[in-house]
């Protein structure tokens, strides 16, 4: 997959949990972020929405342009603690 691609998957998802529109009945990536935030909603719906823009960073940091650009060990941990140090996990 493209970072392009990878992107628009992400915004599709973003959208999903943030209930602009409904998950795509052919994509179980968005089915599954969508079940994923309603059930954490159900629980606790005032901390599910405090975990929503930490989880769009991740997201969007998977396919920053920035990630092909060579890097300094210095450099990448850095850069790596916007996701790892957020508990980012990549989606695919």
């Amino acid at each position: 997959m493209s970072r392009e691609d990878g992107a628009k998957v992400n915004d599709r998802i973003i959208g999903v949990i943030k209930r602009e529109f409904p998950p795509n009945p052919n994509e179980p990536r968005e089915w599954i972020m969508h079940e994923i935030w309603e059930r954490m909603r159900a629980i606790d719906n005032k901390l599910a929405g405090e975990m929503e823009e930490p989880t769009f960073v991740c997201l969007r940091s998977q396919v920053e342009a920035e990630r092909l650009q060579p890097k300094t060990l210095k450099s990448y941990f850095a850069y790596r603690e916007m996701d790892v140090g957020s508990g980012c996990v990549q989606l695919y």
